[in-house]
This record gives C-alpha cells, sequence and structure tokens, in this order.
C-alpha cells in the first residue's frame, strides 16, 4: 500500500505525472487508493480540464487552478488553503467540508455546488457565481462577497 507524507513546499511528481495521465486515470487511481492524500501543493493546474476529477482530501494549498473546468468535480475535505479559483468553473462541484480558507474564486462559476461544511474564511468570491449552491454550515467570516450571485 503506497503512502506518502505530505512535502510541504511543494506538489509530489508522481502525483502531478499521475494527473497528466488524465482524469480517468487518475480517478481510477484514487478509486483503488483512497487512503493517499494526494500532493499537489503549488501546482499549476491553470485551464486545466478537470471534469469530474476526484480530489477527495488533496492537498492543493496554494495551487493555480484560474479559469480550470472542475464541473462535477469532488473535492471534499480537500485543503485548498490560498488557491487560485479565479474564473474557475465548480458547476456542481463537491466541497463537503472542504478547507478554502483565503482561496480566491473571483468570477467562479459555483452553482449548484454543494460547500456545506466548507470553510470559505477570508475567500474572496466577488462576482462568483454562487446560485442554488448548499453554503449550510460553511464558515465565511471575511469572506469578500462583492457582487456575488447567492
Amino acid at each position: 500500500m503506497e503512502q506518502h507524507p505530505i512535502d510541504r513546499r511543494m506538489a509530489k511528481q508522481s502525483d502531478l505525472e499521475r494527473l497528466r495521465a488524465g482524469v480517468d486515470a487518475w480517478n481510477q487511481w484514487r478509486r483503488e487508493h483512497p487512503e493517499i492524500i494526494p500532493n499537489l501543493r503549488g501546482a499549476n493546474l491553470r485551464q486545466e480540464n478537470l471534469l469530474e476529477i476526484d480530489f477527495t482530501r488533496a492537498d492543493l494549498k496554494n495551487a493555480d487552478l484560474s479559469e480550470a473546468n472542475l464541473w462535477g468535480a469532488t473535492l471534499c475535505e480537500a485543503h485548498a488553503q490560498d488557491a487560485n479559483l479565479r474564473e474557475a468553473n465548480l458547476r456542481g462541484a463537491n466541497l463537503a467540508a472542504a478547507m478554502l480558507c483565503g482561496a480566491d474564486l473571483s468570477s467562479a462559476n459555483a452553482s449548484g455546488a454543494n460547500a456545506s461544511g466548507a470553510d470559505l474564511s477570508g475567500c474572496v468570491l466577488k462576482e462568483a457565481d454562487l446560485s442554488n449552491a448548499d453554503l449550510s454550515g460553511a464558515a465565511l467570516r471575511g469572506a469578500d462577497l462583492e457582487r456575488a450571485d447567492l
């Protein structure tokens, strides 16, 4: 059973290589190894097509996911503090219990997303589309909701 400690500075190269193999291969690996916590800390995933990807419990701290297609993605319990999700497509994504403190979701489309229990403290949600999103139990302390569609 492969397990690795989370590198506190940068993404683990083998995890990046698995991701580059495609979403289907990544999701298969996640199903086979649910105990592994993927380390994608600081990864540049800008404009990537990550449709329905499984990032459950993944370390995405400081990752650049700006303009990425995360439609229907699973980010349950993911650690994405200070991540860049500007203009990301998070429609229908599952962000339940995700740690997104300080993340930038400006102009992101998170309509219909499940963010129940997520920590959105200090997030920039300017002009984000949160229509029909489930924010029950979400922490929004200090979040910037200017012109957000709730």
